[in-house]
């Protein structure tokens, strides 16, 4: 791993360190959620979930076939909680990996603008922690690859976001 993506991992653990999971939505329960499951299902499959950090997530939960798509079915305080789990991973794993935890990581940072409401949580130094890390993906993107227009378009949602959430100054 270089300096510049420890430097985003450290930017993102610094930022979101006092981030708690509290009763949002946990990775296995999304999974039980996009299968339709009953909230007995889903009870037992957040007792699966006994991290109490979210830097504490095993890639393998991130990286699965199921756990990829999991922030699609996350409330505000689980997709809070679980983003720079993520991201980290992602910084990690750089592009060798198969799974589509890169991919979906994108598309949920990119969703910013369609559900608003999943991202309520996020506090300014926060949403400059998910910028970096979108800004580093730019900066390391393989020859303009395809997802070039995606880091772009998220990268842009997300600076106008940090913006709406930076303190008004005084003069």
């Amino acid at each position: 791993m270089d300096f510049r993506a420890q430097a985003t991992l450290d930017q993102l653990r610094q930022a979101f360190e006092m981030v708690q999971l509290g009763s949002g939505v946990s990775l296995h329960e999304a999974n039980v959620i996009d299968d339709y499951g009953t909230a007995e299902q889903r009870r037992a499959a957040r007792a699966l979930d006994t991290e109490q950090h979210w830097w504490e997530v095993p890639d393998e939960a991130i990286a699965l076939g199921w756990g990829y798509c999991a922030l699609s079915f996350m409330d505000a305080r689980g997709l809070h909680y679980y983003l720079p789990a993520y991201a980290s991973w992602v910084l990690r794993r750089g592009f060798q990996s198969d799974s589509a935890a890169f991919e979906h990581t994108i598309y949920t940072l990119e969703s910013l603008q369609e559900r608003p409401g999943q991202f309520v949580l996020f506090n300014f130094s926060q949403a400059q922690a998910i910028q970096a890390f979108l800004q580093y993906l730019l900066s390391v993107d393989p020859d303009d690859s395809c997802f070039t227009h995606h880091y772009q378009r998220a990268h842009a949602i997300w600076t106008a976001h940090a913006e709406t959430l930076k303190e008004p100054t005084h003069d």
